[in-house]
């Protein structure tokens, strides 16, 4: 039960993100914990998340961590629904779009020759 809370809403992750302020063993707990599936988003029972927790200890390590474990989520997430996206995106008619930029201002003269205006 590696995301069972404790009487005050607490998970092991968030409990060693609480205590890695005093010891930084404890991110060596995070790494571990992240690395058997821990849920990193979920908040104990004042609503504070890891992410709150790094912040508010200004801990540039623990947000390191987090980030990386959130970067590795997202890229599972897009390498498991790749094939599907490309699939939905095959289907998808061709379609024409046209975008016109014109700048024109009289408060400026020179504007309007340095700003963009093209169609694409």
């Amino acid at each position: 039960m590696i995301n069972q809370r404790d009487h005050r809403g607490n998970t092991p992750i968030l409990l060693a993100a609480k205590l890695a302020y005093k010891d930084e063993d404890y991110l060596k707990c995070i790494n571990f914990l992240f690395k058997h599936e821990a849920n990193g988003k979920l908040r104990d029972g004042n609503g504070w998340s890891l992410m709150d927790e790094a912040i508010g200890q200004q801990n540039n390590r623990l947000l390191a961590i987090i980030f990386d474990w959130l970067s590795k989520r997202k890229k599972e997430f897009v390498d498991r629904n790749k094939k599907r996206v490309f699939e939905r995106l095959r289907k998808v008619p061709d379609f024409y779009c046209e975008i016109n930029w014109n700048c024109q201002s009289t408060w400026i003269p020179f504007l309007s020759k340095i700003a963009p205006s093209d169609t694409f």
